[in-house]
């Protein structure tokens, strides 16, 4: 944007927000794909467990609890725990694959 001083006419520097729209315009424009990051693929994943095998997952893998632990906090068997665990693993890989399989990483 221009503006007239004293000192002649300058080029007002652009602020964030105007950077953004013409960032967000361009890729309107040209309709490129949204890449996720393997950490964004990975969290939707974990996200869309349901129930037990989240809260096994989530205290096994990210609060790296023991299976023993989560079963006490979990009020469940030791081997449910273990079941639960190895089926949230396995949907988090097959989500991985399939969003692998579409391009989106």
């Amino acid at each position: 944007m221009l503006v007239e001083t004293c000192f002649g006419i300058i080029r007002r520097p652009r602020s964030y927000a105007e950077r953004q729209l013409e960032w967000l315009v361009a890729q309107v424009k040209n309709k490129k794909p949204e890449y996720a990051t393997p950490h964004r693929i990975m969290g939707e994943a974990i996200e869309k467990l349901q129930g037990c095998r989240k809260e096994v997952y989530l205290l096994v893998v990210r609060d790296e609890k023991s299976l023993e632990e989560a079963a006490l906090v979990l009020e469940m068997d030791e081997l449910r725990t273990q079941k639960m665990l190895d089926e949230a693993i396995e949907f988090v890989r097959k989500y991985c694959k399939q969003a692998i399989a579409k391009g989106r990483v």
